[in-house]
């Protein structure tokens, strides 16, 4: 089986813990280093990347959707500066039980206007 391709983007103590974390694993494998991206991170700027890992700051959740939207099996890992917290990011399919299916419930599908589900 192939390592997971990973690319670090950015600068900071948090990125450079997980870098050297995923060095050490037999399954990851890091094919990008880059500094802090100019503008919106783009998709072919890292290569065969299957994971990201950069920096949690507000650039990276407005241009993140852009990124999976070129890369859609693309994950990106996002970390504060501090590595008190991170986001992940992706995009997967998604089932949602409809239940006994009426106009109403076939056109509040289409509309995205569901009742919340709980999580389900």
């Amino acid at each position: 089986m192939e390592p997971t391709r990973i690319a670090v983007v950015g600068r900071g103590l948090a990125l450079d813990i997980v870098g050297e974390l995923a060095s050490r694993e037999r399954d990851l494998s890091i094919v990008k280093r880059l500094r802090a991206a100019e503008g919106p991170l783009r998709a072919q700027a890292l290569g065969d990347a299957q994971v990201v890992v950069t920096n949690l700051d507000e650039a990276t959740r407005v241009n993140v959707f852009a990124l999976l939207e070129a890369r859609p099996r693309l994950r990106v890992l996002a970390i504060s500066a501090d590595g008190g917290e991170g986001c992940l990011y992706e995009l997967r399919p998604h089932e949602r039980l409809l239940g006994e299916v009426s106009q109403e419930t076939v056109l509040a599908a289409i509309r995205r206007q569901l009742p919340d589900d709980g999580g389900r």
